[in-house]
């Protein structure tokens, strides 16, 4: 009896073997307008083409502006920004971007570049 009891067990997959053969999420990265920050919740809504994303902030986001890092005290809504979010919502990372490079809003359309001047 205890030899087929110590059969089993051996032929018993060890716990996370079904998840062996999937490969990890990977984290994707966004880009957007930053719509609200929550320093007390830890959260960022962030406008993305897709829509709003609330993304969870820890000690361990880093934040990045043009020429330093930065904390989470340095993001306010209306900043372009982009962000790599993991699986769960949580952002790895937030890269301020310069004015310029804010993505535009839907329905917006963007106008011609004046030609050369005579």
């Amino acid at each position: 009896m205890l030899a087929a009891v110590l059969a089993a067990l051996s032929l018993a997959a060890p716990p996370g073997a079904a998840d062996a053969g999937k490969p990890a999420p990977r984290p994707r990265t966004v880009a957007g307008t930053v719509a609200e920050v929550s320093l007390a919740r830890a959260r960022l809504g962030l406008d993305a083409p897709e829509g709003r994303l609330v993304l969870s902030l820890d000690r361990n986001t880093l934040v990045l502006l043009a020429a330093r890092q930065g904390t989470v005290l340095d993001l306010s809504p209306g900043l372009p920004a982009r962000a790599s979010i993991g699986p769960n919502g949580e952002a790895y990372w937030i890269e301020i971007l310069p004015k310029e490079a804010a993505t535009p809003s839907p329905g917006a359309t963007a106008k011609p570049s004046p030609g050369p001047s005579p």
